[in-house]
Protein backbone atom coordinates (compact mmCIF):
# COMPACT_ATOMS: atom_id res chain seq x y z
CA UNK A 1 0.00 0.00 0.00
CA UNK A 2 2.77 2.36 0.92
CA UNK A 3 4.61 1.53 -2.32
CA UNK A 4 1.48 2.28 -4.39
CA UNK A 5 1.07 5.61 -2.68
CA UNK A 6 4.72 6.39 -3.37
CA UNK A 7 4.32 5.97 -7.17
CA UNK A 8 0.87 7.58 -7.45
CA UNK A 9 1.16 11.35 -7.77
CA UNK A 10 -1.09 13.53 -5.68
CA UNK A 11 -4.15 14.95 -7.37
CA UNK A 12 -2.71 18.45 -7.47
CA UNK A 13 0.58 17.23 -8.89
CA UNK A 14 -1.19 15.17 -11.53
CA UNK A 15 -3.22 18.18 -12.59
CA UNK A 16 -0.07 20.26 -12.85
CA UNK A 17 1.52 17.64 -15.11
CA UNK A 18 -1.57 17.63 -17.32
CA UNK A 19 -1.51 21.42 -17.57
CA UNK A 20 2.17 21.39 -18.54
CA UNK A 21 1.61 18.73 -21.20
CA UNK A 22 -1.42 20.62 -22.51
CA UNK A 23 0.57 23.84 -22.72
CA UNK A 24 3.37 22.09 -24.60
CA UNK A 25 0.85 20.59 -27.01
CA UNK A 26 -0.80 23.96 -27.63
CA UNK A 27 2.57 25.62 -28.27
CA UNK A 28 3.59 22.86 -30.67
CA UNK A 29 0.28 23.06 -32.52
CA UNK A 30 0.49 26.85 -32.69
CA UNK A 31 3.98 26.60 -34.16
CA UNK A 32 2.81 24.15 -36.82
CA UNK A 33 -0.21 26.30 -37.68
CA UNK A 34 2.02 29.36 -37.97
CA UNK A 35 4.41 27.52 -40.28
CA UNK A 36 1.50 26.39 -42.45
CA UNK A 37 -0.08 29.86 -42.55
CA UNK A 38 3.17 31.63 -43.46
CA UNK A 39 4.56 29.00 -45.83
CA UNK A 40 5.78 30.22 -49.18
CA UNK A 41 4.72 28.46 -52.37
CA UNK A 42 7.35 26.64 -54.39
CA UNK A 43 8.18 28.85 -57.43
CA UNK A 44 8.67 25.77 -59.60
CA UNK A 45 5.25 24.43 -58.66
CA UNK A 46 3.70 27.80 -59.46
CA UNK A 47 5.20 27.53 -62.95
CA UNK A 48 3.97 23.93 -63.16
CA UNK A 49 0.45 25.01 -62.30
CA UNK A 50 0.54 27.75 -64.93
CA UNK A 51 1.78 25.31 -67.58
CA UNK A 52 -0.75 22.68 -66.59
CA UNK A 53 -3.63 25.14 -66.85
CA UNK A 54 -2.38 26.56 -70.16
CA UNK A 55 -1.91 23.16 -71.83
CA UNK A 56 -5.23 21.90 -70.53
CA UNK A 57 -6.97 24.90 -72.08
CA UNK A 58 -5.04 24.47 -75.34
CA UNK A 59 -6.34 20.91 -75.47
CA UNK A 60 -9.90 21.68 -74.44
CA UNK A 61 -10.51 25.03 -76.14
CA UNK A 62 -7.86 25.85 -78.74
CA UNK A 63 -8.19 22.42 -80.34
CA UNK A 64 -11.93 22.89 -80.75
CA UNK A 65 -11.33 26.31 -82.30
CA UNK A 66 -8.80 24.87 -84.77
CA UNK A 67 -11.19 22.11 -85.82
CA UNK A 68 -14.14 24.46 -86.22
CA UNK A 69 -12.17 27.02 -88.21
CA UNK A 70 -9.82 24.90 -90.33
CA UNK A 71 -11.30 21.42 -90.21
CA UNK A 72 -9.69 18.27 -88.88
CA UNK A 73 -6.00 18.07 -89.86
CA UNK A 74 -2.98 16.06 -88.78
CA UNK A 75 -0.99 19.29 -88.46
CA UNK A 76 -1.81 22.97 -88.35
CA UNK A 77 0.48 25.88 -89.16
CA UNK A 78 1.94 28.08 -86.41
CA UNK A 79 -0.13 31.02 -87.66
CA UNK A 80 -3.33 28.97 -87.46
CA UNK A 81 -2.52 27.80 -83.95
CA UNK A 82 -1.68 31.28 -82.68
CA UNK A 83 -4.82 32.72 -84.26
CA UNK A 84 -6.91 30.00 -82.62
CA UNK A 85 -5.29 30.63 -79.23
CA UNK A 86 -6.39 34.24 -79.48
CA UNK A 87 -9.89 33.42 -80.71
CA UNK A 88 -10.44 30.77 -78.03
CA UNK A 89 -9.51 33.27 -75.32
CA UNK A 90 -6.54 31.26 -74.07
CA UNK A 91 -3.33 32.77 -72.75
CA UNK A 92 -0.41 33.00 -75.15
CA UNK A 93 2.12 32.94 -72.30
CA UNK A 94 2.89 29.27 -73.00
CA UNK A 95 1.83 29.15 -76.64
CA UNK A 96 4.84 27.03 -77.61
CA UNK A 97 3.09 24.12 -75.92
CA UNK A 98 0.13 24.66 -78.25
CA UNK A 99 2.53 24.72 -81.20
CA UNK A 100 4.08 21.47 -79.98
CA UNK A 101 0.59 19.96 -79.74
CA UNK A 102 -0.75 20.94 -83.13
CA UNK A 103 2.20 21.71 -85.47
CA UNK A 104 4.65 19.43 -87.23
CA UNK A 105 8.22 19.40 -85.96
CA UNK A 106 9.64 21.09 -89.11
CA UNK A 107 7.10 23.92 -88.81
CA UNK A 108 7.78 24.24 -85.09
CA UNK A 109 11.55 24.44 -85.63
CA UNK A 110 11.24 26.88 -88.54
CA UNK A 111 8.98 29.14 -86.50
CA UNK A 112 11.40 29.29 -83.57
CA UNK A 113 14.37 29.81 -85.86
CA UNK A 114 12.54 32.74 -87.43
CA UNK A 115 11.77 34.43 -84.10
CA UNK A 116 15.20 33.58 -82.68
CA UNK A 117 13.97 31.62 -79.68
CA UNK A 118 15.52 28.21 -78.96
CA UNK A 119 12.91 25.61 -78.18
CA UNK A 120 12.99 21.80 -78.33
CA UNK A 121 9.91 20.18 -79.88
CA UNK A 122 10.56 16.75 -78.36
CA UNK A 123 11.27 18.13 -74.89
CA UNK A 124 8.01 20.06 -74.89
CA UNK A 125 6.07 17.02 -76.06
CA UNK A 126 7.71 14.97 -73.33
CA UNK A 127 6.57 17.59 -70.81
CA UNK A 128 3.01 17.34 -72.11
CA UNK A 129 3.04 13.53 -72.06
CA UNK A 130 4.49 13.43 -68.56
CA UNK A 131 2.00 15.92 -67.23
CA UNK A 132 -0.99 14.20 -68.82
CA UNK A 133 0.38 10.67 -68.54
CA UNK A 134 -3.03 9.02 -67.97
CA UNK A 135 -4.15 10.27 -71.39
CA UNK A 136 -1.04 10.20 -73.60
CA UNK A 137 0.53 7.06 -72.16
CA UNK A 138 4.04 8.36 -72.85
CA UNK A 139 3.54 8.40 -76.63
CA UNK A 140 5.40 11.37 -78.19
CA UNK A 141 4.45 10.69 -81.81
CA UNK A 142 0.89 11.95 -81.53
CA UNK A 143 -0.50 14.36 -84.11
CA UNK A 144 -3.13 17.08 -83.98
CA UNK A 145 -5.90 14.56 -84.65
CA UNK A 146 -4.91 12.65 -81.52
CA UNK A 147 -5.00 15.87 -79.50
CA UNK A 148 -8.42 16.69 -80.94
CA UNK A 149 -9.69 13.22 -80.04
CA UNK A 150 -8.41 13.71 -76.51
CA UNK A 151 -10.33 16.95 -76.13
CA UNK A 152 -13.54 15.05 -77.02
CA UNK A 153 -13.07 12.33 -74.41
CA UNK A 154 -15.53 12.71 -71.51
CA UNK A 155 -12.91 11.70 -68.94
CA UNK A 156 -10.57 14.44 -70.15
CA UNK A 157 -13.33 17.03 -70.46
CA UNK A 158 -14.19 16.39 -66.82
CA UNK A 159 -10.57 16.41 -65.63
CA UNK A 160 -10.13 18.84 -62.72
CA UNK A 161 -8.30 22.09 -63.03
CA UNK A 162 -4.96 22.46 -61.30
CA UNK A 163 -5.95 22.91 -57.65
CA UNK A 164 -4.38 25.80 -55.78
CA UNK A 165 -3.18 23.51 -52.97
CA UNK A 166 -1.13 21.55 -55.52
CA UNK A 167 1.25 24.49 -55.61
CA UNK A 168 2.48 23.08 -52.30
CA UNK A 169 1.57 19.40 -52.52
CA UNK A 170 0.98 18.41 -56.16
CA UNK A 171 3.06 15.37 -57.12
CA UNK A 172 1.33 13.84 -60.16
CA UNK A 173 4.29 14.62 -62.35
CA UNK A 174 7.60 16.40 -62.03
CA UNK A 175 8.43 18.66 -64.93
CA UNK A 176 12.06 18.73 -63.78
CA UNK A 177 14.09 19.56 -66.85
CA UNK A 178 11.14 20.92 -68.78
CA UNK A 179 11.17 23.86 -71.17
CA UNK A 180 11.39 27.16 -69.27
CA UNK A 181 9.88 29.11 -72.14
CA UNK A 182 12.36 31.98 -72.06
CA UNK A 183 10.77 35.23 -73.08
CA UNK A 184 7.20 34.09 -72.40
CA UNK A 185 6.95 33.23 -68.71
CA UNK A 186 4.77 35.54 -66.73
CA UNK A 187 3.45 37.58 -69.62
CA UNK A 188 1.31 37.11 -72.65
CA UNK A 189 3.07 37.09 -75.95
CA UNK A 190 6.81 37.28 -76.16
CA UNK A 191 7.52 37.13 -79.88
CA UNK A 192 4.67 36.72 -82.30
CA UNK A 193 4.61 35.30 -85.76
CA UNK A 194 4.26 38.06 -88.29
CA UNK A 195 1.14 38.27 -90.37
CA UNK A 196 -1.02 35.62 -88.78
CA UNK A 197 -4.17 34.29 -90.33
CA UNK A 198 -7.37 36.25 -90.42
CA UNK A 199 -9.44 33.79 -92.40
CA UNK A 200 -9.23 30.36 -93.88
CA UNK A 201 -6.12 30.94 -95.94
CA UNK A 202 -3.18 33.25 -96.42
CA UNK A 203 -1.10 31.99 -93.51
CA UNK A 204 2.16 33.86 -93.18
CA UNK A 205 3.77 30.48 -92.67
CA UNK A 206 2.60 27.86 -95.11
CA UNK A 207 3.70 24.92 -92.98
CA UNK A 208 4.12 21.29 -93.87
CA UNK A 209 1.43 18.72 -93.26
Amino acid sequence: MGLACYFMPSTSGFEICLMILLAIGILSLSRDVWKWATRKPDPQKIIHSQKFTAVQKYLKETGAQLRDRYGRQKHYTPAQVKQSIQESGCSSAYDCYALALYCSEPDFDAYHQLIGEPCDYQVMRQDICDFFAPFFGGELNFDACDALDLSDRPDFAQAPEYHQDWIWSFSWADWGSGHHHTGHDGADGGSDFGGGDSGGGGDSFGGTD
